[in-house]
């Protein structure tokens, strides 16, 4: 039961934005050359193809990457927008390598890596206007995120991320179970039809499960911006009833290729949709 996120609603949400709102039409991917990558930034391509939008250069730094010049200077300076997937440590490096690069093309962070909240008091202002996509921001303005905001700061005197709101999620999701059972856990199938069934705010807004047992949840695109004396990341956008499958049924999303045959071939939209 995966009530946390799935690796493709990130990407497919941007990509959504980027071609309607945004109105781009030729992004740079960058993203790190692992699986999780891949699935990342194929997502995004995926849907961005399917809409009419194309991406002109995919570069792949390898994980632990630190040193990202030879990867940012490649970049195509015509291209709309650059899209990348950099996680943990190489997102706080790749962030603070493309102010450093003096890019003023503009920024989309798919799963907000280099977009944490812990990492844009680093940037300063050079940040301002960046974009990310993910399932959680702490400025989400509703009552039950407002609640868990509070109990959070008071607790750990900062601001909750993403895990955070998926680790209260995940855990409210077994409370809310083991009452339907009435808290005997040992009816092992009586408890798991039970979490199937769960719908319930949370500060991640409306969660409930798909018919594969993964999340189905809101995607909000974000924007940095200034608010008093810190930088935050502000939703601008909100895809309600996300699933993994995005536009499609899980029938159409299977008949795509693999994952791993992305690497390569993000360019050819042709390829990235199948035909």
């Amino acid at each position: 039961f995966r009530w946390s996120q799935s690796g493709t609603g990130p990407g497919q949400a941007a990509a959504d934005w980027a071609y309607k709102v945004a109105g781009w039409r030729k992004v740079v991917a960058i993203g790190s050359d692992y699986v999780g990558g891949l699935e990342v930034n194929g997502s995004f391509a995926r849907v961005f193809c399917s809409l009419g939008g194309r991406v002109v250069q995919e570069l792949w730094p390898p994980l632990g990457t630190a040193d990202f010049a030879p990867f940012i200077t490649q970049i195509d300076r015509s291209a709309d927008a650059v899209i990348e997937f950099t996680p943990a440590a190489d997102g706080l490096r790749f962030g603070r390598q493309y102010i450093e690069y003096g890019l003023k093309i503009p920024l989309m962070d798919l799963y907000a890596q280099v977009t944490d909240e812990g990492n844009l008091a680093q940037y300063g202002d050079a940040s301002l206007g960046w974009y990310s996509t993910i399932h959680y921001t702490a400025l989400i303005d509703t009552p039950e995120n407002k609640r868990f905001l509070a109990a959070w700061e008071k607790k750990h005197h900062r601001v909750p991320f993403d895990n955070a709101a998926d680790g209260y999620v995940g855990a409210k999701a077994i409370v809310e179970a083991l009452k339907v059972v009435s808290g005997k856990v040992e009816d092992k199938e009586g408890f798991m039809a039970a979490m199937r069934k769960l719908e319930f705010d949370s500060p991640k807004g409306v969660v409930r499960l798909d018919h594969f047992q993964n999340g189905v949840q809101p995607q909000y695109v974000r924007k940095v911006e200034r608010v008093g004396n810190a930088l935050v990341n502000t939703p601008i956008k909100m895809y309600p009833n996300f699933s993994q499958f995005g536009p499609w049924t899980p029938e159409e999303f299977m008949k795509y290729p693999a994952w791993s045959d992305f690497k390569g071939k993000m360019t050819d939209c042709a390829k990235v949709l199948g035909k």
